[in-house]
């Protein structure tokens, strides 16, 4: 297993591309094709990638989607993380949790403090992310009004729960 790497959208290559949806195929078996119409994204194509390869093929992924969200009426930018996903053959062995780093890793060297994402998994609250339980002002509401979002400050800050948030934009 090699570190991962990190990847601009516009370098991904045919074969990196076609190695993504195949994994988010197997990963997100019973809503892949109404849930990723591009076949290596969801709903849009992301700024960067992050790739776990094991003998030169992708086996885990982690997209990554810079955008913004107002906290009392003060901008932020934030990363978005998304379409996470480890290949069923390599999971149980740190795929998850070495993307995970990596993205802190990345974050930390770019000055991105927030990131956000939409998920349950264990492995989320692991990596110190918290569920967002405060009133949200949407600009696209979720269309069941529901959400998963879970937040994470880098450098120990605490998700302030009375904080009003307005999320702009469409869930990423």
């Amino acid at each position: 297993m090699t570190a991962p790497e990190i990847k601009a959208e516009l370098d991904l290559d045919r074969r990196d591309k076609a190695e993504i949806a195949d994994l988010l195929a197997r990963a997100f078996a019973g809503a892949f094709a109404a849930e990723f119409p591009g076949g290596y994204y969801h709903r849009h194509p992301h700024h960067m990638r992050i790739l776990a390869r094991r003998d030169g093929r992708i086996v885990g992924h982690m997209a990554l989607t810079l955008r913004g969200i107002g906290i009392d009426g003060i901008h932020h930018p934030f990363v978005g993380i998304a379409d996470v996903a480890v290949a069923p053959e390599a999971q149980g062995r740190g795929i998850g949790r070495g993307l995970t780093a990596a993205a802190r890793d990345w974050m930390a060297g770019t000055g991105f403090d927030l990131a956000l994402l939409f998920g349950t998994s264990g492995l989320y609250r692991h990596a110190g992310f918290c569920p967002v339980t405060n009133p949200i002002i949407w600009d696209k509401p979720p269309p069941d009004g529901r959400h998963d979002l879970m937040a994470r400050w880098r450098g120990g800050r605490i998700w302030d729960q009375r904080a009003e948030i307005r999320y702009f934009g469409d869930m990423f």
